[in-house]
């Protein structure tokens, strides 16, 4: 398998997570750019949310780019037999950005 030259200009591209069920469900956030999956790391903050950070790449021109995030879905009646809960939830995002 042959990869490509990474572009010189990179950018952090930045996903701060209020809210997931459970630490897994962050571990399985895959983010991708223009559908090509990128390589993240995650880091706790004090307050609880956590940022969730992917390098990019910067295109030569202004043309808009599509942005992904795909989390795994959990029932709050999968982690607790007693909750009637049967949706299937994700995680909650605050914010993206590119920098």
């Amino acid at each position: 398998m042959s990869q490509l030259a990474e572009p010189a200009a990179t950018r952090v591209l930045r996903v701060e997570v209020v809210h997931a069920l459970v630490p897994e469900q962050l571990a399985g956030l895959v983010v991708d750019l223009d559908g090509t999956p990128l390589a993240t790391s995650v880091d706790a903050r004090p307050d609880g949310t956590h940022l969730v950070r992917a390098r990019a790449w910067r295109r030569p021109s202004p043309s808009p780019v599509e942005i992904g995030l795909c989390a795994p879905l959990l029932c709050p009646a999968d982690l607790d037999p007693g909750a009637q809960d049967e949706r299937r939830l994700g995680v909650a995002v605050r914010s993206i950005s590119v920098g």
